[in-house]
C-alpha cells in the first residue's frame, strides 16, 4: 500500500474524472447523493448513471437531471445486480477521462472527494495502473454520525486475494487501471471493488488515504452494509465462517478467474503466490499444507487464524 503524498498541492493539469453511478430504486436517497456530486469543489467532473432496471421512478428522476445538467449521462439496462452494472458502466465510461470514480446510489460525498483523490493520484507514475481509496464515516439514515471505518496500514495482492478491504464507493481508478480491469469480463468476481482490489495490487499501486471522505450510509436497503459494532461484527464473521450454504462465489472461484486471464502476464513471485493459493484446493493434504505456509493474510490475527482453518475444511 502506498498512502497520497503531497495533498495540500493543487491539480495543475485539468484532467477529467468520470463518475460512474449504478442505480436501483434508490428514490430515497438519491437526491442527496447527486447534489454531493453537484457540489464537489473538483470542476471537471462528467456523471455516468446506469439505472439497473428499476420501477420505483428513479429512471424519470435521473432523467431529469440529464436534463438540467449538461455533464450527466443517463442510460438504462436490463437487470444485472450490482456486480455486473459496474463493470458494465466501466466499460462504457468515456476512454478519453484520466480518472474513474465508482459511487453509489445512496451516501453522500464531502465536497473535496474529487479533488482529494485526484491530487493524490497526481503524485504517482500515471503510466502504472493506480487505484486510490479511503476511509469511510458510517452514518444512520439521517445522516448522524455512528462511527469511522478502519485505517489499514498495509495493502496488497496477498490480501486482496483473500479480503476485500477497498469499498466501491471511495474507488478511483486512473485511466491505465480502467483499461486493464476492462481488457476481461470476470464471470467470478466476489465484487466489482474486490475484482478492482485484486487486479491493480497485483500489476501497479494501491493508495490508501486515511482521510475519510464520504458519508456512508447504513440502512436495511444496503447491497453491502458495513459492521459497526462489536455485536455486528461477531455475526458477519460467524456467518462467513459457519453458514452451510456453499453457494455463493468464494476468493478461490476469483482467484481462479484472475489466473485465467492474467497468468501470462504475472511476475514469476506473483505467479507462485497465486498457483499456490489455487492449487490448495486441491485436497485435505494440500490444504493443511497451504495452511501451515499461506502467503495470503487478512487484516486481523484473529481473522487470519480463522482463514486458516477455512483452507483447511476446503472453504476459502
Amino acid at each position: 500500500m502506498i498512502e497520497p503524498k503531497n495533498l495540500s498541492v493543487r491539480c495543475a493539469a485539468e484532467k477529467k474524472v468520470n463518475i460512474l453511478l449504478s442505480t436501483y430504486n434508490g428514490m430515497q436517497f438519491l437526491d442527496q447523493q447527486i447534489q454531493s456530486l453537484l457540489s464537489q469543489s473538483y470542476p471537471h467532473i462528467a456523471i455516468t448513471i446506469r439505472d439497473d432496471g428499476s420501477n420505483d421512478g428513479t429512471y424519470d428522476k435521473l432523467l431529469e437531471y440529464a436534463k438540467r445538467y449538461p455533464n450527466f449521462e443517463v442510460f438504462r439496462g436490463e437487470r444485472m445486480g450490482v456486480v455486473r452494472s459496474y463493470f458494465n458502466l466501466l466499460q462504457e465510461a468515456d476512454p478519453h477521462c484520466d480518472f474513474y470514480a465508482f459511487c453509489d446510489q445512496d451516501d453522500v460525498w464531502l465536497a473535496d472527494k474529487v479533488r482529494d483523490a485526484v491530487v493524490a493520484m497526481e503524485s504517482y507514475d500515471f503510466d502504472k495502473a493506480l487505484l486510490y481509496c479511503s476511509r469511510l464515516e458510517y452514518v444512520d439514515t439521517q445522516l448522524r454520525h455512528l462511527g469511522y471505518s478502519k485505517i489499514y496500514r498495509q495493502l496488497g495482492f496477498t490480501n486482496a486475494l483473500v479480503e476485500n478491504v477497498v469499498t466501491g464507493c471511495t474507488i478511483m481508478l486512473n485511466r491505465e487501471a480502467r483499461k486493464l480491469i476492462c481488457e476481461y469480463n470476470p464471470v467470478c468476481a466476489t465484487m466489482h471493488d474486490a475484482w478492482c482490489y485484486l487486479v491493480v495490487s497485483a500489476f501497479g499501486e494501491v493508495i490508501f488515504d486515511k482521510r475519510p471522505n464520504i458519508k456512508y450510509r447504513q440502512h436495511r436497503g444496503n447491497v453491502v452494509g458495513a459492521p459497526t459494532s462489536p455485536w455486528q461484527l461477531c455475526r458477519k464473521l460467524l456467518a462467513r465462517y459457519l453458514d452451510p450454504d456453499k453457494s455463493g462465489i468464494r476468493g478461490s472461484d476469483q482467484a481462479k478467474d484472475f489466473y485465467r486471464y492474467y497468468s501470462k502476464r504475472l511476475s514469476s513471485s506473483t505467479l507462485k503466490i497465486l498457483e499456490d493459493f489455487v492449487n490448495a484446493k486441491s485436497g485435505i493434504r494440500s490444504r493443511i499444507k497451504y495452511a501451515k505456509r499461506m502467503a495470503v493474510w487478512k487484516q486481523s490475527r484473529v481473522e487470519t487464524a480463522a482463514l486458516r482453518l477455512r483452507i483447511i475444511m476446503g472453504r476459502f
